[in-house]
């Protein structure tokens, strides 16, 4: 049996955030089984295999590190009206992991001081451990956060290009494509220092404390007197780092640890 592991979130977070104690107890059984069956485990970051390792337990299986890819049409210029005002971005489902609150709040604090908006988008209906206080917070400030929902693809992929930056504030990240696909689209990004987002955003990213909002705050605050020249800087920095993950790599490491896997014959 061969599987892939994108997060343990279930096993690593508690309380609400990780669905509660029948989901914790389905997702112990089902990782333990893959523990003792699996001949090969891959992991989308060394992030996550090793908290597999620290949550599931040590599993005879080989395990393999395969990176998510960037599809290409992120790295595509399109067509990005000039918004009235600036804004930064977060793409996240409203799920207490991903920290919205946090943003919530320094963003409000840096508001008065700058001219941007927040846009918000991602899914919030259906999850068992959506953050209800956080979806009334998103409608307290007026019209200086904007929390749009889902969107299709092309319209999410002009609004992140279009954005100052993006904000990525989780307390917990398996791995962290939006961070790539940002990178991608000429937008620079401003990440937590929580799970696999240091990992894969590399030293394309500017960093902040997930649990401050004092160094979240202090970043915005940065991030919208930024010069275009060190803006420049950043946007190459981020291309630079986003082509470094396709899904060609991707298969083929998949495909050679199959194989390896075929030939031992264990």
């Amino acid at each position: 049996m061969a599987a892939t592991v994108h997060d343990v979130a279930q096993l690593a977070l508690r309380g609400n955030a990780s669905g509660g104690a029948a989901v914790r107890t389905v997702s112990r059984f089902l990782f333990r089984d893959l523990r003792r069956h699996a001949r090969l485990l891959l992991f989308n970051s060394e992030f996550t295999r090793a908290e597999f390792t620290r949550c599931v337990g040590v599993s005879p299986a080989e395990k393999v590190v395969t990176p998510l890819g960037v599809e290409p049409r992120w790295f595509d210029a399109i067509p990005s009206p000039a918004a009235a005002v600036p804004y930064f971005v977060c793409v996240g489902n409203v799920r207490p992991h991903k920290n919205l609150r946090l943003l919530l709040t320094a963003f409000m604090r840096v508001a008065v001081e700058v001219p941007h908006k927040l846009v918000v988008i991602g899914q919030h209906s259906g999850f068992r451990t959506r953050d209800e206080d956080v979806l009334k917070d998103l409608n307290a400030p007026g019209d200086r956060v904007q929390f749009l929902g889902s969107l299709p693809d092309a319209l999410v992929h002009q609004l992140v290009a279009g954005a100052d930056a993006m904000i990525l504030p989780s307390l917990y990240e398996g791995f962290g494509l939006p961070a790539l696909e940002a990178m991608a689209a000429k937008c620079m990004v401003l990440a937590s220092t929580a799970g696999a987002l240091p990992e894969i955003c590399g030293n394309a990213a500017r960093y902040f404390d997930p649990t401050s909002v004092e160094a979240l705050t202090a970043l915005l605050r940065e991030q919208a007197s930024m010069d275009q020249h060190q803006r420049n800087a950043w946007v190459e920095r981020g291309q630079e780092r986003a082509r470094q993950f396709t899904w060609n790599h991707t298969a083929d490491l998949t495909a050679n640890a199959l194989e390896r896997i075929l030939q031992s014959g264990n």
